[in-house]
């Protein structure tokens, strides 16, 4: 008789799940993982929306900042009808100073 548990044909299988245990459990934690972490993590839309925002405040207030010194710069040079301008554009868009300037 011989002495193999299987046929010659299967010998080359692994007899259980225990033949490459490295594998089986990686597989099964990142499946499980993986709902958790989205359930966690805000949607990439929420985030995009989220960094918009900030960036049209930052831009708005930058612009504000910048559009005033224009007009003080036009305004010293003495084109005050072009610093009138830019401080109503400044003023619309928050700057105090350009508000005080008007």
């Amino acid at each position: 008789g011989e002495s193999h548990s299987h046929p010659s044909h299967l010998s080359h299988l692994p007899s259980d799940d225990s033949a490459h245990p490295e594998e089986r459990p990686r597989h099964r934690s990142v499946a499980a993982a993986a709902p958790l972490r989205e359930a966690r993590l805000p949607s990439h839309q929420a985030v995009l929306q989220q960094a918009l925002a900030e960036f049209e405040t930052a831009t708005r207030s930058c612009s504000a900042a910048i559009q005033h010194a224009i007009g003080l710069q036009l305004a010293r040079e003495g084109d005050i009808r072009h610093a009138v301008d830019m401080f109503r554009i400044a003023s619309a868009a928050g700057s105090a100073k350009a508000q005080y300037n008007l």
